[in-house]
């Protein structure tokens, strides 16, 4: 051990010598192993499987260890860091120089590891007051980690060392089981926004004629929803324990109820007819959902549809349609110009009762009650009766459980959540919280406790405050269209000369390639590609097909930009003219559309 490193321990933590003494080293002779190369920092190589995995990077492990920390872009937006995986502390080590008042603990699975760590590597930079303590697998059991977190009793991140799950897949799951809660999940809404980004603006082309042709539900007249209960009815298992709950309060018109998504089966399996269902999702196959609806021409229902939702659900939908625009959608906002308000734009979010419980909102309903908002497993089922799919809607087999791991319900103990729906509760509950909803009651009986929430049974929000009728049953007739015509006809003429300077610019740009070395274009450059970037044809149709790679691209443009007399970097130029290219395909796939709108405008 090196003698900085005894002397900490001896300090501060004397009981780790009592766990380093009582356990045995684990692992076999040469199974984990310190690399020690001149001319660069070590690192542990782990053989597993006669595979050999490296827990840091063999050539830079502190360039790699500041880009693991640079992917949590929200650090300081938490209270406490849980570092799973301490290795040899590279990760670590930049977090504190960055973040030097930040508390955070360290979890450490692999006690051979850290022994390796304790002499081979100086962890003096642990010797700080905001460092809370070492936990190790040896010694931690879940009763005590879930009491660690109990205590905490505040906003923690936890951030992995990555080598560590491919490395470690056991202790990894175990973990996860107790802080599953708290690991990012934004990749899985970034990524499910990256494949979505072509789709939002195809379905807003394509739904534009009906966009014009349908009333908006945020008709500037209309208040039918100001200060009246209204109930957002998701399709978890819990649902089912509400029907008669439901029925009754439909019967008696105690409270507007609107599916979100999936749920409308189970209703309709029972007979309890929303007042209207919601939809977002961008997806084809989304139609599945509405099929009951579809095959049996139930037209009773109305659909309230975001502008991007699929074309397919909103073309063959039998009853009738009211709309909102999503942020999602540039089409519609160049189109409709300053008519439409900010006010009238609906966030985008990770799953259709969010973006319905962020309009319902802007529309002043008070209460918002929660139905079937499980947002986790309950009796081994994802979705409640009623809902055919392949997954989910019959119990899920008991090895899916692997990859779940336990939040808080709202009866104070333990339910099973996965990412996909623990992302769709940290989504809600930030919405929640930014928008200051202080209205909303969830009723979700065995499901996770969503921040920003107040708990009630349905049956008891009945007795208690939910008595009185006040739907009118003439709700619909106070919705109308009211885009102004001339105004989109004008923006649809405005397209061609647009198009045109676009083009234009794009041709400049090529005709400089071969002026890219010349240090004295670099301004020229910089100053057509801006010119792409701020065209109205552009920002309205491909940016938003081709966000994520536009966005890189401009960050890496910003960075580059202003460096005096440095020419324009070729490996930059070459990825723009790429994604202009890119850009270009998309307006082939968008002309035809982009000529209906005309059409119908003319």
């Amino acid at each position: 051990m090196l003698p900085n490193n005894e002397q900490l321990i001896k300090r501060k933590y004397k009981w780790i010598f009592d766990i380093l003494n009582t356990v045995n080293e684990s692992k076999a002779p040469g199974e984990i192993a310190v690399e020690k190369r001149p001319g660069r920092e070590p690192t542990i190589c782990f053989k597993n499987s006669g595979k050999m995995l490296y827990l840091h990077s063999r050539y830079n492990p502190r360039e790699e260890a500041e880009r693991i920390i640079s992917r949590f872009e929200y650090i300081s937006d938490y209270d406490h860091i849980v570092f799973f995986g301490f290795g040899l502390g590279y990760h670590v080590e930049y977090f504190t120089a960055n973040f030097p008042d930040k508390t955070f603990s360290i979890f450490e699975p692999e006690l051979d590891i850290f022994r390796m760590c304790l002499e081979n590597r100086d962890i003096s930079f642990l010797d700080r007051s905001n460092f809370d303590n070492f936990y190790f697998s040896v010694e931690a059991s879940e009763k005590k980690l879930e009491k660690l977190l109990t205590g905490m009793n505040c906003n923690i991140l936890v951030i992995p060392l990555p080598s560590y799950e491919t490395a470690f897949p056991e202790d990894y799951r175990s973990f996860k089981k107790i802080f599953g809660q708290y690991f990012d999940n934004t990749s899985i809404i970034d990524n499910t926004k990256k494949n979505n980004e072509k789709l939002h603006t195809l379905n807003a082309l394509k739904n534009f004629g009906f966009i014009m042709n349908s009333p908006s539900i945020f008709n500037r007249d209309n208040s039918f929803l100001k200060n009246k209960p209204a109930i957002i009815v998701s399709a978890g298992p819990s649902l089912e324990y509400e029907i008669e709950n439901l029925r009754y309060i439909k019967e008696n018109g105690l409270a507007y109820i609107f599916s979100a998504g999936s749920s409308i089966n189970t209703l309709l399996e029972n007979r309890v007819y929303p007042h209207a269902c919601w939809s977002i999702e961008p997806n084809a196959h989304s139609r599945m959902v509405y099929e009951k609806m579809i095959s049996n021409g139930i037209k009773s229902i109305p659909l309230i549809f975001g502008s991007t939702t699929a074309s397919t659900v909103v073309e063959s939908y039998p009853g009738k349609l009211y709309h909102f625009i999503t942020a999602k959608d540039l089409v519609s906002r160049y189109y409709l110009g300053n008519s439409l308000s900010s006010g009238e734009i609906v966030g985008m979010a990770s799953s259709v009762a969010v973006v319905t419980l962020l309009a319902l909102h802007k529309l002043g309903a008070s209460p918002i009650i929660l139905v079937g908002q499980n947002l986790a497993y309950k009796d081994q089922r994802y979705y409640s009766d009623g809902i055919d799919y392949s997954f989910g809607s019959k119990k899920i087999d008991s090895a899916y459980f692997n990859s779940s791991y336990k939040v808080p319900c709202v009866d104070g103990g333990y339910v099973y959540t996965d990412d996909t729906l623990n992302c769709f509760r940290k989504d809600m509950e930030s919405y929640i919280r930014d928008f200051g909803m202080t209205n909303v009651i969830n009723t979700t009986q065995g499901g996770a406790l969503i921040k920003g929430t107040s708990y009630m049974p349905l049956k008891e929000l009945l007795q208690d405050s939910i008595k009185d009728n006040v739907v009118d049953p003439e709700w619909e007739l106070k919705l109308c269209n009211s885009y102004n015509r001339k105004l989109i006809k004008k923006r649809s003429d405005a397209l061609k000369p647009e198009m045109e300077k676009f083009y234009k610019s794009v041709n400049k740009l090529r005709a400089l390639s071969d002026k890219v070395h010349d240090e004295n274009k670099a301004a020229l450059f910089y100053r057509i590609i801006n010119e792409i970037l701020e065209n109205e044809f552009f920002h309205a149709f491909l940016y938003s097909m081709n966000v994520y790679e536009c966005k890189l691209l401009v960050k890496d443009i910003k960075l580059k930009n202003g460096k005096g007399s440095d020419a324009f970097p070729v490996s930059l130029f070459d990825r723009f003219i790429d994604f202009v290219n890119a850009c270009i395909k998309d307006i082939y796939v968008i002309m035809p559309l982009l000529a209906e709108i005309y059409k119908q405008v003319s």
